[in-house]
């Protein structure tokens, strides 16, 4: 019982502190930002040539919309539907069913930017089509199942944590460290595990914080549905994942001397940690890069619950793994934290 009040006595005063520097309202924030980053990371793998292929009747008017655009589109006619949706499924982009004034596109698009940059054309060309004079409906449909709002929401959630605990830990430790505070805690009866312990937890606690936020914002501005097993499975994965960035955090604020130095050298560490799972499909070697950092195997999970709905096995052996590199880390910790108080 005395253990766990201390260990409620630091995450106390461990949200005071945010509280009182106004690190809260960077985590308020911290979605919105993680959004604007995706955007750049999104658009730096936007292909410049796209395949469409259009369904259309001989007896009804050619397709063929004359828009100036900064990506090349490759219309292919076709009068089967059913040969259109097998090209769809091995090269093709998208397809166009156009019935009169009613047009249904099929896209076979993953990243999220691509999917809105078609969904805009398309329009642009559907009312070229017409002359801007018609009254048109048009169904953009994507045929894997990913909505362009939600899958923003595993990046949001991965980039968050990460920051909660490499910069934000780091830099509210290190301010501990520069004002003394962390002399007191060390000659007072709190054991080396129990004090680390509680600082790790509230920065799980922070990041579960964040986590409700996203979810509630995603909710209630209906960008997705989640069930009970996606929410649980997910706030089990953010506070497992947390851990590890939690312990990064903790190291990097026990080794700078002040709580700009920790900022920086954060902000250092985080890069290198983060990238390469954002972005592992630019080249053949960035997978294997990716695979030897945690933040791989949190987006992947997160992509896995989310967007696909798969509720498996495989998401707690991605979670193992990323336990796994907290266990590898946690002796580093002790024994950095011995050094700093001997």
């Amino acid at each position: 019982m005395l253990h766990i009040n201390i260990l409620l006595n630091i995450i106390k005063k461990d949200f005071l502190h945010f509280f009182r520097n106004k690190t809260i309202m960077i985590v308020i924030f911290l979605p919105v930002l993680a959004a604007l980053f995706f955007v750049v990371i999104a658009d730096v793998t936007l292909e410049d040539y796209y395949k469409l292929g259009y369904v259309l009747e001989d007896s009804q008017q050619e397709f063929k919309p004359a828009l100036e655009t900064d990506i090349s589109m490759n219309w292919q006619h076709y009068h089967d539907s059913t040969e259109a949706f097998r090209d769809l499924q091995e090269n093709l982009d998208g397809v166009l069913l156009i019935d009169g004034d009613k047009f249904t596109a099929h896209l076979n698009l993953e990243n999220p930017t691509e999917i809105l940059l078609i969904e805009r054309y398309l329009e642009k060309a559907v009312q070229d089509h017409l002359n801007y004079i018609s009254p048109y409906r048009l169904t953009i449909i994507n045929q894997q199942e990913v909505s362009t709002t939600s899958s923003i929401i595993p990046i949001w959630l991965t980039v968050t944590i990460a920051m909660i605990g490499i910069i934000i830990i780091s830099g509210d430790l290190a301010e501990e460290k520069e004002n003394r505070s962390l002399n007191s805690i060390h000659i007072s009866p709190v054991s080396t595990p129990l004090f680390l312990s509680g600082k790790i937890l509230s920065g799980s606690l922070l990041s579960l914080l964040t986590g409700i936020i996203i979810f509630t914002f995603a909710w209630l501005n209906n960008f997705a549905y989640f069930s009970p097993a996606v929410l649980f499975q997910s706030f089990f994965l953010i506070l497992s994942g947390s851990i590890i960035y939690n312990i990064i955090g903790v190291i990097i604020g026990l080794q700078a001397d002040s709580q700009a130095a920790a900022r920086s050298l954060g902000t250092l560490v985080y890069f290198p940690v983060i990238m390469p799972a954002l972005i592992y499909n630019f080249s053949n070697m960035l997978p294997v890069l990716a695979r030897f950092t945690p933040t791989y195997y949190l987006l992947e999970s997160f992509n896995r619950i989310i967007l696909k709905k798969q509720i498996d096995l495989v998401n707690w052996h991605y979670t193992l793994y990323i336990l796994f590199f907290a266990l590898i880390l946690t002796p580093v910790l002790m024994v950095i934290y011995k050094g700093v108080y001997k």
